[in-house]
């Protein structure tokens, strides 16, 4: 029999009177943020500023209350997991420098200087077609976009599984498992995506947001509630166990997407610049 308040590394549930004392102070954990703050200090400036965000997400993630929350609320748990593969994730794959044809790197730098004054017609067409993905140069610089979609999507999905969550609630190196596997392995997607060319981005994104939002719809329209350690803390905060998990659906299923829809967004709108300078 499984005791609910066996939770192995966030704590015992707490109740709403006692969330902002439940900050976790594991030295481990502590330690390792510390030495990953002093290696991002050692960077150049732009990745170490990016590294330095994504340590403090992390740390918001699994030192704050918000650990302790995860360990009440399922839904606190569903949001839990999309700060590190949605937020967290995305930060450490920009920040890790990387080389990619420039017109690939489909995040954050503006791309109107690169359609400027100073560029020829052919410069254009060349970059637009490296952008298309019909010039090996930028395939070179990618990762392999379908294996890190599917690693990362099976991760996510496995760890879902109610046998493969409770187990990772009662032994803490299978916690430590289940975070890491879905920090990694969204980490390389994100990598991936960054480097990809413009059309084979846009359908591993539209995937993306076809599986998560499947698996906020199985959770969201499920007739009973799946998880044992959440069978009694959600009452303390106003929720039943079902409610707790279609609000951990919903979660999963709009909030979730908004990351993948704003990359998916700034893709097209590149593209469309791009061909239209071309044309």
């Amino acid at each position: 029999m499984i005791d609910l308040n066996d939770i192995a590394y966030c704590g015992p549930a707490p109740v709403p009177g006692e969330i902002w004392s439940a900050w976790n102070s594991d030295p481990t954990l502590v330690g390792a943020l510390c030495a990953a703050f002093v290696v991002a200090s050692m960077q150049g400036a732009v990745p170490r500023n990016r590294m330095l965000a994504a340590i403090g997400v992390l740390a918001i993630a699994f030192v704050s209350p918000f650990c302790a929350m995860t360990s009440a609320l399922f839904s606190a748990r569903a949001a839990h997991h999309l700060v590190v593969i949605a937020v967290a994730a995305p930060m450490i794959a920009w920040a890790i420098p990387f080389y990619p044809n420039r017109w690939c790197r489909v995040g954050f730098e503006r791309s109107r200087e690169a359609i400027s004054r100073q560029a020829s017609l052919d410069t254009v067409s060349r970059q637009a077609r490296s952008l298309l993905g019909t010039s090996g140069e930028g395939r070179r610089a990618s990762l392999p976009l379908a294996p890190t979609f599917i690693a990362a999507t099976v991760t996510l999905w496995g760890w879902h599984v109610p046998a493969f969550y409770t187990a990772a609630l009662t032994e803490t190196w299978l916690y430590w498992l289940m975070q890491l596997s879905l920090l990694g392995t969204a980490t390389l997607f994100w990598r991936a995506l960054f480097t990809a060319p413009a059309p084979q981005a846009l359908i591993a994104i539209a995937a993306t947001i076809g599986q998560m939002g499947l698996l906020g719809a199985l959770l969201t329209f499920a007739p009973e509630p799946m998880y044992l350690h959440h069978m009694v803390a959600p009452v303390a905060w106003g929720l039943t166990p079902l409610a707790d998990q279609q609000l951990a659906g919903l979660i999963m299923w709009v909030p979730g997407n908004i990351p993948y829809a704003i990359l998916g967004w700034v893709i097209a709108r590149r593209m469309w610049r791009l061909q239209e300078a071309a044309a």
